[in-house]
């Protein structure tokens, strides 16, 4: 059961980040501004979906703490690297 529920959660988050890239690349086509958080965003959920995929006997139940900690992180984490 908690494996069905985890592979619910993947394909949650797949979704999202293809919807991540997908905004980032529309802006970019159109020449219209995205911020570093986004692009820190995607690429750290992608690392995530792809870590879950291809190491199997991790849980995906990790998602429940990975995909906040991006999240709520990247923001800051962004942030203090456009203060230098």
């Amino acid at each position: 059961m908690l494996d069905v529920f985890g592979w619910i959660l993947w394909g949650v988050l797949a979704l999202a980040t293809l919807s991540l890239w997908f905004g980032i690349f529309t802006a970019w086509s159109t020449r219209r501004p995205f911020t570093y958080a986004t692009l820190l965003q995607a690429a750290f959920f992608t690392m995530i979906v792809a870590t879950l995929v291809f190491i199997p006997e991790w849980s995906k139940l990790h998602i429940l703490w990975t995909a906040p900690l991006v999240f709520f992180g990247t923001p800051i984490l962004a942030a203090r690297f456009m203060m230098r």
